[in-house]
């Protein structure tokens, strides 16, 4: 069988001890639950090799019980307003004498984040007293997938965890992951109509595979989104009364801001990712519909990386070496405009509080869009997925991954650092937009227009390709159009070999 629980716990502490003791495994920073300071999560490591078994789930009944109010709550939240129903347990025919699930995730327990889950856990197992969640902090995000590569490697996988697209994407393709298909569509266990439409356009598409068709292996859950952030002093010392809605008013901007004030139009740190989430705001795709071979060797990609070069020519853009240095001129009032994640808006509050004379009027809008579109924003994040065992533990799972995508539940992770995942957050979060007006602007502006990036298993490896380009048309070793080309040469061959 694939169920030897005692065995995972091994497998994590396999993991911790070679991370302790090799520094090619040293873990990286466990992202805070308000997002460490970082303007891109890390990419997950290579894969291995293995077989898996493809059991599929039957549907069971599921109570129609409404979440109670948590016993507890972090302290740095607020608690939600509107009704809270108690919940009643479940037939007893749903879910037999019990069952204990098992979930690996990656939030620090004392951090925010990690309270507020443990929180929301405790919760599900008022509702649902028949089912008991040993949820387990595995470590970083890179530690996670390192685990669970192992585990699946052993067959002894948890039955849900939780994990960037990119790697999902491995998981299901060593057979280890449930598809969600057969829950989603049950007329007791699924989601209702209203409840699907009301998630994110981009978190609906999160869960889905370009080389898998239409079959959904995932729920959205710790999401971020790229966006812009403006100091709004330096644009108007500049003459712009608002932030730029066009990449031709972006350019305009950052040449106005650097020839008036004397200060940095546009800041960046060199990434694949903010490549792809330039071709993102653009709408240029990373990948062909099928996810078979590259797409962004075009004229708008190659015009992405040409702004690049004329900003730095004519003295409008710095590069900084580390995202945390970015994100310390910004704060400062050195820099007009960002590009980065959701994600630090917690840390640039800080950076902002902690500076004598720093930006006053800021905010994040979307990215840039062509003449006459809205800018698209590039979504990332992790997603809920149930691992193939058997169907008690696999309807329990299910049920989980259900209850914490519920509006509620959503809302209270857009306090702590997160994008909502659903559209009906923004009510649940009205008090809280009087005192983070960003916040507002995240969930109202940014959250609609976030588009997933390609969930395949080297996306990393894509991006890489994609930094090489920047760094060549920086350098002046090739042009745009050169520089693309060769990456999307590395990046086709790359997705016949590797990604499969």
């Amino acid at each position: 069988m694939f169920r030897r629980h005692p065995r995972v716990l091994v497998i994590c502490a396999a993991v911790l001890l070679l991370a302790a003791g090799c520094g090619w495994l040293a873990p990286v920073a466990v992202p805070d639950p308000i997002p460490a300071a970082t303007l891109w999560p890390a990419v997950p490591p290579t894969r291995l090799p293995t077989t898996a078994p493809t059991r599929v789930p039957s549907p069971l009944p599921t109570p129609t019980a409404h979440p109670p109010e948590p016993a507890t709550l972090p302290t740095t939240l607020t608690p939600l307003p509107g009704p809270t129903p108690q919940g009643s347990p479940e037939p007893p025919d749903v879910l037999g004498s019990g069952v204990s699930i098992t979930f690996w995730h990656s939030l620090e327990p004392a951090s925010p984040a990690g309270g507020l889950l443990a929180a929301q856990i405790a919760e599900f197992e008022q509702i649902y007293p028949k089912i008991s969640v040993e949820a387990t902090f595995v470590g970083s995000p890179a530690l996670l997938h390192r685990a669970m590569l192992l585990a699946i490697a052993e067959e002894v996988w948890p039955d849900l965890a939780m994990s960037p697209p990119e790697a999902l994407a491995e998981y299901v393709g060593k057979g280890a992951v449930a598809p969600l298909d057969s829950y989603l569509s049950d007329p007791e266990l699924g989601l209702a109509a209203a409840s699907w439409e009301d998630l994110l356009p981009g978190a609906r598409r999160l869960g889905l595979l370009p080389q898998n068709g239409a079959q959904r292996y995932a729920l959205p859950f710790a999401l971020s989104a790229t966006g812009l952030w403006y100091n709004q002093d330096l644009l108007e010392q500049a003459g712009r009364a608002a932030p730029p809605r066009t990449w031709a008013e972006f350019e305009d901007a950052c040449l106005a801001v650097a020839a008036s004030t004397g200060q940095v139009g546009y800041g960046y740190v060199p990434s694949g990712r903010l490549v792809a989430a330039w071709f993102t705001g653009r709408g240029v795709p990373l990948l062909s519909e099928d996810g078979d071979r590259a797409a962004f060797a075009t004229p708008a990609g190659a015009e992405a990386l040409a702004l690049l070069a004329r900003l730095r020519a004519a003295g409008a853009a710095r590069e900084y070496a580390t995202d945390q240095e970015a994100l310390q001129a910004f704060a400062e009032g050195h820099v007009a405009l960002l590009i980065g994640s959701t994600g630090v808006t917690a840390e640039l509050h800080r950076l902002v509080a902690g500076a004598e004379q720093g930006v006053a009027a800021w905010g994040q809008e979307p990215l840039p869009g062509e003449e006459g579109t809205d800018g698209a924003t590039l979504l990332t994040g992790s997603a809920l997925f149930g691992l193939r065992t058997d169907t008690l533990h696999e309807t329990a799972a299910w049920l989980l991954i259900r209850f914490l995508s519920e509006p509620r539940q959503a809302a209270a992770w857009g306090r702590v650092g997160y994008l909502p995942v659903r559209t009906s957050a923004g009510v649940l979060l009205a008090d809280q937009y009087a005192r983070s007006p960003v916040l507002r602007q995240q969930v109202e502006r940014l959250a609609p227009r976030a588009v997933p990036a390609p969930a395949i298993s080297c996306l990393g490896e894509v991006e890489d390709y994609l930094l090489e380009a920047l760094l060549a048309v920086r350098d002046g070793s090739a042009s745009p159009e050169d520089a693309l080309a060769r990456a999307a040469s590395l990046a086709d061959a790359a997705l016949a070999v590797r990604c499969r």
